[in-house]
């Protein structure tokens, strides 16, 4: 007869009952705060270049021959006339910026936007130290308040 295995333990993690940061967050989120801002824009920015740097450079090399317009896109000594043509594109293009990038960096998540918020409480403390040393009230440390 043979054998059956018997587990010992189950094979669900507790982590998957977990909401990530990740899951959470929305793309408005993401925008609204400058770090995350700027990771999203170069990153679109950077994978727009990498899709199209080729289509496009081929395109101006077939438009530069067949129209012998040599003054219209070689005017370029190191040859990145190309450039122009890709920055005129990316800036009239609807933008859709691709948020997976942050799947799997949610401690880089939770420090961008949870170190705001200790920001805030760190000034509205600072803010009534700040109140009470300018009404001259002095401290008591047997009560452990300030006095007038």
């Amino acid at each position: 007869m043979p054998k059956r295995f018997i587990p010992n333990y189950e094979d669900k993690k507790d982590d998957d009952n977990r909401d990530s940061i990740y899951n959470i967050l929305t793309e408005e989120d993401y925008l609204n705060n400058p770090t995350t801002k700027n990771i999203l824009m170069d990153h679109h920015h950077t994978a727009f270049i990498l899709k199209l740097e080729n289509k496009i450079t081929n395109f101006c090399d077939y438009f530069l021959n067949t129209n012998k317009s040599y003054n219209f896109l070689n005017n370029d000594e190191f040859g990145y006339y190309y450039m122009d043509v890709l920055n005129i594109i990316y800036d009239h293009i609807s933008i859709k910026y691709d948020t997976t990038i942050f799947e799997f960096q949610e401690k880089m998540l939770y420090d961008v936007f949870y170190e705001e918020e200790k920001k805030q409480l760190s000034n509205k403390k600072k803010g009534k130290i700040k109140n009470n040393i300018q009404n001259n009230n002095k401290f008591d440390w047997n009560t452990k308040s300030y006095k007038k």
